[in-house]
């Protein structure tokens, strides 16, 4: 209804009212409800209705627009002040006696942290060196594999791959699956191992790393050779404990030491084998923000030493000295 003090149809005192003025005040009351309705619903329309529409939002944004808004003040928990960290490890083997150099293409876009490891022989890694030597005589194959994929539960031991620290006991590698999710290698429950495997190798030998000796043992060989699938081995409850063994140790300084075992010469004494000491130098350049190169330098004399009692020449150690397996991580 208006709220004017205004009558429907204006009479002074003493006027007649009429059947027309009776009529024309019901008609003027009759527009003035219809008129405050349609106000109304214009009003309720307006500054309601059309209002929540939007009413999952604030200031025109919705929750998740204010989080990730919100979330751009403060740094992520690996930043460095400059940009999130990254991460790359290559596997590169160097020549046994030249000159050798490993260009790595990072892409960090600043100089990374770099270190060195040397990959040592997986199988016998924790064997002293009488059953080591007895391990080789038995299994020629593992001496120098430096990627050794066995099955924990039953093998570790037997492998020289179990080492006891303290009331633990520590199976040298990682466990299959894990590695396989590294590398991003996709497999189904019916693949075969063997098949799984070579995908496995294919993508960690994958340029820019290079192939190193790589080896199974007996019980994954059977196991292949049996075609078992994966399905299979996780119904034996047996897949979880497949491991892949790399053992890289850390260079310290600007070298690194072999040992050879080399044969007396005539005139030697003793029937014992001995020993020949090889020092292999390694430098680090970073060529640019992109680019850091490895450098093996060309092995010398003055970096062979030679046992007093053997009449051996540098040149016959130089033969038998073997390619240098590095794991490099760069780090920025």
């Amino acid at each position: 209804m208006s709220n004017q003090a205004t009558p429907y149809v204006a009479r002074n005192p003493g006027d007649l009212l009429s059947a027309g003025d009776w009529n024309q005040m019901q008609l003027a009351i009759r527009a003035d409800i219809l008129a405050n309705k349609e106000a109304a619903k214009n009003e309720i329309r307006e500054e309601g209705v059309e209002k929540a529409t939007d009413c999952e939002k604030f200031d025109n944004k919705s929750a998740s627009e204010w989080v990730a808004q919100l979330d751009e003040r403060y740094a992520p928990k690996v930043h460095d002040h400059e940009e999130i960290a990254g991460y790359r490890r290559y596997i590169k083997r160097f020549s046994a006696t030249d000159q050798d150099i490993a260009l790595l293409r990072h892409g960090l876009g600043r100089y990374p942290l770099v270190d060195l490891y040397e990959l040592k022989t997986v199988a016998g890694l924790i064997f002293d060196e009488e059953k080591r030597k007895k391990l080789y005589e038995k299994e020629a194959g593992l001496q120098g594999c430096k990627l050794f994929v066995y099955y924990g539960h039953r093998e570790a031991e037997s492998y020289g791959v179990m080492a006891n620290v303290h009331r633990n006991k520590l199976r040298i590698g990682v466990p299959l699956e894990q590695f396989l999710s590294e590398l991003a290698v996709r497999y189904e429950d019916d693949d075969t191992l063997e098949d799984v495997l070579n995908d496995m190798l294919d993508a960690f030998m994958e340029d820019p790393n290079d192939e190193i000796t790589h080896c199974r043992s007996a019980w994954i060989d059977k196991s292949v050779d049996e075609r078992r699938t994966v399905q299979a081995l996780k119904e034996a409850d047996e897949w979880a404990d497949l491991r892949v063994g790399l053992a890289p140790s850390r260079i310290g300084g600007d070298r690194i030491t072999l040992e050879l075992p080399v044969s007396a010469g005539e005139g030697a004494t003793g029937d014992t084998q001995l020993m020949a000491r090889v020092e292999r130098r390694i430098s680090v350049l970073h060529v640019d923000y992109e680019t850091t190169a490895v450098v093996v330098e060309e092995l010398n004399d003055g970096d062979i030493s030679l046992p007093g009692n053997a009449d051996i020449s540098p040149d016959s150690i130089r033969k038998v000295v073997p390619p240098l397996d590095l794991m490099i991580l760069l780090r920025s």
